[in-house]
């Protein structure tokens, strides 16, 4: 909010007032070769302008803070012609551009001022790409920097958001394959049929039951066992 207030102030300020502050910050060299670019970029002379001064006047110009163009911030703007990164730039250390520097002799590299002159040393987290690339997204010209997308990054980061989370559930849904599970403790449901009466013949459920009385005989029949799948040694669970 404090940047929007200071912003509005400054919107607000008269013509004589912005030119004695550009004037007074000119004294760093930075900022002069920044004002002297943009002099002969915002001599704006529309086609059969008859007095340029006039033209110039009646023109409400504007530097836009995503891509650095002049335009005109009052037109109706259709056209997506702004093209900025959404993303920041980072050190390039697999480059080789900075491979002869030291940063005890010539400075630190990761600074802004490198940014500004040696953009080919970094590249954009929101597209990989080199420093001194065309902007990989497109939209309006904005010259309300608290509305600037430049260095937003969202949509990349609701990628990684939705990649991460997609990983921890398939953390939580890996299924155990059937090697392993062979060697873990039994279920409560394969005890209760153990002691049911059902015994386990080579991995297969058998059912033990009682024959009828054979006819002629004053003995029951023995036990028989129906097994479900082979006829192995049966295993007794405890």
């Amino acid at each position: 909010m404090a940047q929007k207030d200071d912003l509005a102030m400054i919107r607000a300020i008269s013509p004589e007032h912005a030119h004695a502050i550009l004037i007074y910050l000119c004294d760093n060299s930075r900022i002069l070769k920044k004002a002297r670019a943009y002099v002969p970029r915002l001599a704006i002379q529309a086609p059969g302008a008859v007095d340029a001064r006039k033209r110039k006047a009646a023109l409400p110009l504007a530097i836009c803070v995503q891509c650095g163009d002049c335009f005109v911030e009052e037109e109706d703007r259709i056209l997506l012609d702004c093209c900025y990164h959404s993303g920041e730039l980072e050190m390039d250390w697999d480059g080789d551009f900075w491979a002869d520097h030291d940063e005890n002799c010539h400075g630190p590299i990761d600074t802004e001022e490198n940014r500004e002159d040696y953009p080919e040393g970094f590249f954009w987290t929101c597209c990989d790409k080199p420093g001194d690339t065309l902007g990989c997204r497109e939209g309006k010209h904005q010259a309300d920097r608290t509305k600037s997308k430049k260095g937003s990054f969202l949509d990349d980061f609701s990628y990684a958001e939705k990649d991460s989370s997609d990983e921890e559930a398939d953390e939580c849904h890996k299924v155990v394959p059937a090697a392993v599970s062979r060697h873990l403790a039994p279920t409560k449901k394969t005890s209760d049929a153990s002691s049911s009466g059902k015994q386990i013949f080579g991995g297969a459920s058998t059912s033990v039951e009682n024959s009828p009385p054979v006819h002629g005989s004053t003995t029951d029949a023995p036990t028989k066992l129906r097994v479900g799948s082979s006829l192995q040694k049966p295993v007794i669970l405890e």
